[in-house]
């Protein structure tokens, strides 16, 4: 009963998380009108959140009368249309999607980190007894900014790897709805062009600099403001990735690169629609708060 009461709060989230999105029912008018986009994305999200794939989805839902009920499902879909409704589905409506969750115009301190996900279908016994002959070259990389009051995901960007990291950390800073008071990395995002962003954002970043650099302008004021406390909470966006890995899988099943990205940006929306349901049942209203340390920050005093 516990399980089948998560599902129905997270469908609910989804749905509640469309209509704030403005995503349309229908993708156009000309099309049959027989689902709409809020029940496939609904749908989808239980697929991500039970690690299922397409056919294994459908069967779930079958016995799940409350569940059909709330979506007004009278016939489920085939699993084929689930799968072209993902391929059709496109990655700036699923941004849309999870700005919708967040607080817009809210001060807090966030966290940007990378990690990467497999795709690759080799086990670990196997790559082990040919003695690492092949090897997976390529994986999906998500990097992600997070709020670290609520453990949300703000913006992120997924894309092929292998890359450096510090290539994401001023795009994924834009297209952040929440203004930061401060920005944590660890220190593969340390350069003085970051700082530099960062500074124009009117708030303080706190990178480590790396050893055997040059001390720019911005990352001698970002010293004299370094505070060990504050910095330590950039351990949630890890914390962040291993629920999210631990709940959602490691790895991704599509073919094709552009399925793989997209397969991470709904991984993040219903990691996202995981934590609001947490939140809402825990009732952890201390989120809407500052902490004491922060209120601090903000008035100038360096905490050590």
């Amino acid at each position: 009963m516990y399980g089948l009461n998560r599902f129905i709060s997270l469908s609910k989230v989804s749905l509640q998380a469309c209509r704030q999105a403005r995503i349309r029912k229908y993708s156009c008018e000309k099309s049959k009108h027989i689902y709409t986009q809020h029940q496939m994305i609904a749908i989808v999200c239980l697929m991500k959140y039970t690690k299922s794939h397409y056919r294994d989805t459908i069967d779930l839902i079958e016995p799940m009368e409350p569940i059909k009920s709330m979506l007004d499902l009278n016939h489920l879909p085939h699993f084929t249309t689930i799968q072209k409704f993902v391929r059709r589905f496109g990655e700036a409506k699923i941004e849309r999607l999870i700005r919708s969750l967040i607080k817009n115009h809210r001060e807090s301190i966030l966290a940007v980190d990378a990690s990467g996900f497999s795709s690759d279908y080799a086990s670990r016994y196997y790559t082990f007894r040919i003695k690492g002959e092949t090897f997976a070259k390529h994986y999906v990389k998500n990097s992600i900014c997070i709020d670290v009051f609520g453990q949300k995901i703000v913006s992120a960007i997924v894309s092929i790897g292998p890359k450096n990291d510090t290539r994401d950390f001023i795009t994924v800073l834009e297209k952040s709805p929440t203004r930061p008071v401060v920005v944590v990395a660890d220190k593969g995002y340390d350069s003085e062009a970051n700082h530099k962003f960062v500074n124009s954002l009117r708030s303080v970043s706190m990178i480590p600099i790396k050893s055997n650099v040059h001390h720019g302008l911005y990352r001698k004021k970002m010293q004299k403001r370094f505070s060990e406390l504050i910095y330590h909470k950039r351990s949630l966006v890890e914390t962040v990735f291993s629920v999210m890995k631990r709940k959602f899988g490691g790895s991704v099943y599509a073919r094709s690169d552009e399925m793989r990205i997209k397969e991470v940006c709904w991984i993040n929306f219903v990691y996202n629609l995981h934590r609001q349901v947490v939140i809402s049942i825990s009732c952890l209203w201390m989120f809407s708060t500052e902490p004491i340390f922060l209120q601090i920050y903000k008035h100038g005093e360096t905490i050590r």
